[in-house]
Formats: structure tokens, sequence, C-alpha cells
């Protein structure tokens, strides 16, 4: 099964995925549209309050 389709796939959803995977679609996408697609037009941030553990700490 392709990237996309694994991705997609409703209700097998992926917590998360890898920069290589990232880098495909985009480069794909890039491909079919002729347009300079970007990682910020595919993929959205959704606060999910239930998920907040307090601060993170990337130092």
């Amino acid at each position: 099964m392709g990237t996309v389709y694994r991705i997609a796939r409703r209700g097998h959803e992926p917590s998360r995925i890898d920069l290589p995977t990232l880098a495909r679609i985009v480069t794909g996408l890039r491909q079919l549209t002729g347009q300079e697609i970007q990682i910020s037009d595919i993929l959205e941030y959704v606060f999910d309050p239930s998920e907040e553990s307090g601060p993170v700490n990337l130092s």
C-alpha cells in the first residue's frame, strides 16, 4: 500500500510520520501540481487539551 493511502486510512491514522515520508509527499505534490508546496500547506496543528502534559523542556 502506498504512503499516502497508509496515512489516510480512516480508523488507522498514524500517530506520527517521519521526515522522509513528508519529504516524499511534498515532492510528489510539487511534481503533480507544478506549485511550490510547503509542509505547512499539508499539515495543520490541532490542539488537543486532553493530551496536554505541561511545558516541554527542549534544552
